[in-house]
């Protein structure tokens, strides 16, 4: 590039170059660029065209009139090549090897402008340019050498130059290999962002941008969403398409949100031809969250007039004759969304003339669809609850219609063919249509009856009395139909059914009875269901039957606290049995959430704590150490104490979900203030860096959310601080887990940080911060010797004082001195010992701080509060109150306070530390003591995020062209 800054300019292209960095409209140049490389040397031509080219690379900045002249230069290039012959196009070689000889340069903007401008280049091409084969190994080399720069901007510009150099059908493309590594590890989201933009959509690439939907960027994640509507939706599968909806409508980001809602989803149904249906079906609604489904159309109806969704509609009831319904044979799920959808959106006094019949009609169509179809199969399942949601949306002024719909439901509910998936909506449909709770739950009730013990006649008498006399036919008649009707006879007999498909059914019908927000006690009517049925199905032989009878009684225990203690110790005692242990560990939590501990504080004497302390602990490293329960005061009760220890024990069970549900209840308890013990917290934070909890999401997620909350619960700073010790004693206790224990350190320092924890739990007055009074628990634990000393050394260097550790400081000092004396006796604990001389240093600094602020606090205000007649008086003893101050500070720094600390690491000393002694001189204590960088480590609050559908493979995927162009190819000499 000397070389070429040597050359004087005699050609006037210098003129033209600076004639086009002032327009836009600078295509008339080029011709004048050609007729000067037609009329002289080409050598001398390409050399001054470069030295102008090589003007604009070295500046970095982007400027208007540099991105002209480069714009100028690229189109030139093209340009000429267009009006020479291939073999005569000396000048885009001269270029390319101009870029080849020049891309790594040291300077930053060469490097970066080199890779811009062979973007320019290759963008002027045309779609079906091809480049010789040296040119094109030459050049992919260059840009992925400059994809490895340290710049993120020139990595990010080679990314784009490399776009038009990959070849999807080659698996084994370098290119693209590269540009898979950068998406995923490269720490600039600028990068990241390019390779999402510019990556080719493969197969073996699709799964790789799913990740980045998961970005911590949102930049990143926009552009991967963009990304993948690069390909028609049918080339994904269906959970591929639902996750794509799911996570982005559900994104903490407008910016990502309004991708969806503007690029992606818009795309989707211009690609379906603005075909509701074929929209609806490439989602597959029936598989797909109601909720999401809900927001899709609710932002394509968005764009839409009231006319047009109404004619679509319309369309669909064309076959019903003007009745306003579709016909049960064209139902499916995707006109009945549509039609619900439409219902909703537009609301029912905008549509009730036009797509809705009268509602005792539709209640009749509802009823006749139910016994037409097997509503156990799931696309009919789906169908009627839409229809049930469509009925919602009725008046329900018209008594004639509404009963008609309570019977329809009471139908829909008491046939053998209904199954459990349709129960919730026909229950949440009748606490609607009965809103009072009393009349609501005894119909309830009988439905339930009726279902478990149906009306039967008994045929031998209906028989006999129609052979006896004619008169006889009406009374067996009645006998016949006395299961339809509401009355009872006494020659109807009931029959008990025993299948346990039927028991599930009731069961079901009693939860969801019993989750309506309008229950708040438990009456005569839940009592009597209670005892002759939900109890009697514990005496059945199936694992579903057992489950839901413990759900519906949990339910019944929440509402009442006397049936809460009385089934409590069932509760624990199903913990045990593998077929209902899930349920009975959730009600055991939920229960102590509802009532407290105290509720449940029965089963031994309060004094009587030999029966607690001498029972048996699932982990042998609990029992006697440090995280023994009988060492934890705040939890005064005997009995709490073992029911504690109980509950604790379920975080070591071989069974995940149950882990999973343990760790889950115990967060709640110690978030609702229901527990404050340090040891559960000592355990939950082992548990979330165990090896055992790596491959388990709902262990990992749940606890990170925990501790970033937990911190900010009043009290908890106190709760955090008690359980460091016993933590890393515990974790040095460990044989078959191997913890960072310097890792959990850093989790503790971040959680004790004054900006998150000062805001819920103020430290006691005198106390200084939390991080201080740490100071002062890691000095103790360096005296014991028991934890490693290299961690607690890092931990000590990584706090943070403020100034209200002043007052700590003095005694901060003290001990540290006497640790420093110890190491120094020491040989190999040089290291440690610097750390202990700076923290003294700190605690000197603070110290002298505190002393110099008092100072001029009570200077300033004797000058203020004293009469002006004795202020001459006054200078004279703040002058001598300085001078002690002084004289105290230096005394200070010899003479350490007395102290006796007995240890069994650190021999005794005197009370007195001579001045020879000292650690610190005059020089030390003057010395500025830079601040201390919080050296936590990010990854102890992260909250790890997976990703769902990982490893589902996709349908196959032809990899597209990029937009408007198509792929360099190579072409072979």
């Amino acid at each position: 590039m000397d070389n070429i800054f040597g050359h004087v300019p005699r050609l006037g292209i210098m003129q033209i170059f600076d004639n086009a960095q002032r327009t836009h409209s600078n295509d008339r140049y080029l011709k004048n660029l050609f007729n000067i490389f037609s009329e002289n040397n080409h050598s001398k031509f390409i050399l001054e065209f470069l030295q102008c080219l090589a003007i604009c690379m070295v500046n970095m900045e982007k400027q208007l009139s540099t991105e002209r002249v480069l714009d100028f230069a690229a189109k030139y290039c093209i340009y000429h090549s267009s009006q020479v012959d291939e073999e005569n196009n000396v000048l885009l070689l001269a270029v390319f090897e101009f870029i080849f000889n020049n891309h790594n340069r040291k300077t930053p903007a060469i490097r970066f402008r080199t890779c811009e401008f062979v973007n320019r280049l290759l963008n002027k091409m045309g779609p079906q340019a091809t480049l010789d084969d040296d040119i094109f190994q030459k050049m992919a080399t260059t840009m992925l050498e400059r994809l490895q720069d340290r710049l993120p901007s020139v990595r990010a510009q080679a990314v784009m130059a490399l776009q038009r150099l990959q070849d999807p059908p080659n698996k084994n493309c370098r290119i693209i290999r590269a540009f898979m590594f950068h998406m995923e590890t490269d720490p600039s989201c600028e990068v990241r962002t390019r390779v999402v933009q510019n990556i080719a959509v493969t197969q073996k690439t699709l799964l790789l941008i799913f990740g980045r939907l998961q970005d911590v960027k949102e930049t990143v994640r926009k552009e991967a969403y963009k990304s993948l509507t690069r390909l028609k939706p049918r080339k994904l599968s269906i959970a591929q398409r639902q996750t794509i909806l799911t996570v982005g409508l559900g994104d903490r980001a407008d910016s990502v949100k309004n991708v969806i809602i503007d690029h992606v989803i818009p795309t989707w149904f211009k690609v379906c031809e603005s075909n509701l249906v074929e929209f609806l079906k490439i989602l597959d609604v029936v598989s797909f969250k109601k909720e999401t489904v809900t927001a899709v159309l609710g932002h394509v109806f968005r764009d839409l007039p009231s006319s047009e969704l109404l004619s679509v509609v319309e369309r669909l009831q064309e076959k019903s004759e003007g009745h306003k319904l579709i016909p049960i044979s064209d139902l499916s799920p995707e006109t009945v969304t549509i039609w619900s959808s439409v219902v909703k959106h537009i609301g029912i006094d905008s549509c009730d003339d036009s797509i809705l019949p009268e509602l005792s009609y539709f209640a009749k169509y509802i009823k006749e669809y139910g016994d037409n179809t097997d509503l156990k199969d799931t696309d009919n399942q789906y169908i009627l609850g839409q229809l049930l949601e469509i009925s919602k949306c009725y008046s329900l002024m018209d008594e004639m219609g509404r009963k008609q719909l309570i019977q329809t439901c009471l139908d829909l509910l008491k046939a053998d063919g209904t199954g459990t998936e349709v129960i919730p909506p026909l229950v949440k449909l009748l606490e609607l249509l009965i809103p009072v709770v009393k009349q609501r739950m005894i119909i309830m009730a009988e439905l339930i009856s009726d279902i478990r013990e149906p009306l039967e006649a008994d045929d031998s008498q209906v028989e006999a009395l129609v052979e006896n006399s004619v008169e006889g036919i009406s009374e067996g008649m009645q006998l016949l139909n006395c299961a339809s009707q509401s009355q009872s006879l006494d020659d109807c007999m009931r029959s008990e059914r025993t299948d346990p498909d039927i028991l599930v059914k009731c069961l079901v019908i009693v939860m969801e009875m019993l989750k309506s927000p309008s229950i708040t006690k438990v009456d005569d009517t839940l009592l009597s269901l209670k005892e002759h049925f939900i109890l009697l199905c514990f005496k059945v032989d199936d694992a579903r039957v057992q489950r839901l009878a413990l759900d519906a009684l949990a339910l019944l225990c929440y509402w009442n606290l006397d049936l809460a203690k009385e089934y409590f110790l069932k509760f624990c005692i199903q913990i045990t049995d593998d077929t209902t242990c899930i349920s009975a560990v959730e009600a055991v939590f939920d229960l102590i959430l509802i009532h407290g501990f105290e509720a449940f504080s029965f089963g031994w004497d309060y004094n009587d704590a030999s029966a607690v302390n001498n029972t048996d602990h699932s982990d042998s490293f609990r029992k006697g150490g440090p995280l023994n329960f009988d060492n934890d005061k705040t939890i005064s009760s005997p009995v709490t104490r073992r029911l504690v220890s109980l509950i604790t024990n379920l975080l070591s069970s071989n069974v995940n979900e149950v882990k999973c549900k343990a760790s889950q209840g115990l967060c709640k308890l110690l978030l609702s203030s229901r527990l404050d013990s340090y040891i559960v917290l000592s355990h939950l934070i082992i548990l979330w860096f165990s090896s055992a909890s790596d491959s388990e999401p709902y262990i990992r997620q749940p606890l990170g959310l925990f501790f970033s909350s937990f911190s900010k619960r009043a009290g908890a700073a106190e709760i955090i601080l008690s359980a460091f010790s016993p933590t890393l004693r515990a974790i040095e206790e460990l044989i078959d887990e191997d913890i960072d224990s310097m890792k959990v350190a850093n989790l503790f320092i971040a959680l004790l940080r004054s900006d998150i924890c000062n805001k819920a739990s103020k430290p006691k007055e005198g106390k200084g911060s939390y991080h201080a009074r740490l100071a002062e628990i890691i000095l103790d634990e360096i005296k014991m010797d028991i934890i490693q000393q290299q961690v607690l050394m890092k931990i000590l260097s990584s706090l943070e004082f403020d100034d209200s550790d002043a007052l700590l400081a003095k005694d901060l000092e003290f001990q540290a001195q006497k640790i420093y004396k110890w190491l120094q006796k020491r040989t190999n604990e040089r290291r440690n010992a610097n750390i202990i001389k700076k923290f003294i240093e700190e605690m000197v600094q603070l110290r002298k701080k505190l002393k110099t602020d008092e100072t001029l606090k009570a200077n300033h205000s004797v000058i203020i509060e004293e009469p002006e007649t004795v202020q001459e008086e006054n200078k004279k003893l703040i002058n001598d109150s300085c001078i002690q101050s002084e004289k105290e500070v230096q005394e200070d720094d010899n003479i350490s306070p007395t102290a006796s600390i007995s240890c069994g690491a650190i021999p005794e000393t005197s009370n007195k530390i001579d001045t020879q002694d000292s650690i610190i001189n005059d020089s030390d204590t003057s010395r500025e003591v830079t601040k201390r960088k919080n050296m936590t480590n990010g990854d102890s609050m992260k909250i790890v995020e997976e990703t769902s559908d990982s490893s589902q493979e996709s349908d196959d995927i032809v990899p597209p062209s990029p937009p408007k162009r198509r792929m360099l190819r190579s072409r072979k000499k």
